[in-house]
């Protein structure tokens, strides 16, 4: 019996030896921090108010408009936008966002006061329609000056695309008047998210710009904070709070007036990436 001993506990050890080299790693937390594609959507329950006022080609001052309660423009809109993230190293991102839900909107209401809008006079008491339109598309990369496997914090900068268009009409006696405008718009701003366990995340972006060109100024600034969970390795879904404010305040001779929206409300967002 004593002789036997020997080899069963060499076969136990093999045995042993052979099973933990069978075992599978520990794996690492999936991280979305790692991702180098990823594709996302988020609705924001925006609340707006939105002043301006368009002075005539003369240089006659125009009437400052609340959009909301002069002309009866819902102040809540639903946004849509989209985004698509390439991260081809991990201290380097690119981001490109379109809105896919325009931030658009049309009311008619019976005027107040004498609005003096452009070249047009619309009297009180007329009832006027109405429409606004916002459009946003633009691009950025962003740096990551701190990166961890838990934490993540750059710098970017971006171009966006911003489009506005305004119309104004009395159906009563055909007088109607629209202004549009669209620029690019540099931006810079600032990235930072943390992964706070196996799941949960924190993600903040902040964008900015304030510029005067050829007699234009205008700022623009541009936040959101979200809590992210992670529901498998493919799939994050986020509650957040989002913010846009822009004006804008054109001093060109036979082009004055100045534009000023404020929007910000909850958001809800899904993402897949890998």
């Amino acid at each position: 019996m004593n002789r036997s001993a020997p080899p069963c506990a060499l076969v136990l050890a093999v045995l042993a030896a052979t099973g933990a080299a069978a075992r599978p790693p520990v794996e690492k937390p999936d991280n979305f921090l790692d991702d180098r594609f990823e594709v996302g959507a988020d609705l924001t329950f925006s609340s707006s108010t939105t002043r301006l006022r368009v002075d005539a080609t003369s240089g006659a001052p125009g009437t400052e408009i609340n959009a909301e309660s002069d002309l009866n423009l819902p102040a809540k809109k639903t946004i849509g936008r989209l985004d698509v993230l390439f991260r081809p190293a991990p201290r380097h991102t690119i981001r490109a966002n379109y809105l896919f839900i325009p931030f658009e909107r049309s009311g008619t209401g019976v005027l107040k006061k004498d609005v003096y809008f452009k070249d047009n006079l619309y009297h009180v008491s007329e009832t006027v329609s109405s429409r606004l339109d916002v459009r946003l598309e633009g691009v950025d990369y962003a740096y990551s000056v701190v990166r961890t496997e838990r934490v993540a914090l750059g710098v970017a900068v971006g171009i966006e695309g911003m489009e506005f268009a305004a119309d104004a009409n009395v159906p009563a006696r055909l007088a109607e008047q629209h202004e549009a405008r669209s620029a690019p718009v540099p931006l810079i701003g600032l990235d930072g998210a943390a992964r706070l366990s196996s799941h949960w995340y924190g993600e903040a972006n902040w964008r900015y710009l304030k510029a005067n060109v050829s007699k234009v100024r205008g700022a623009a600034a541009l936040w959101n904070v979200q809590a992210l969970y992670r529901v498998n390795p493919t799939v994050t879904l986020g509650i957040g709070y989002s913010s846009y404010h822009v004006s804008v305040d054109s001093l060109k001779v036979g082009d004055t007036g100045y534009f000023n929206l404020k929007t910000s409300g909850p958001m809800l967002s899904a993402r897949v990436g890998f």
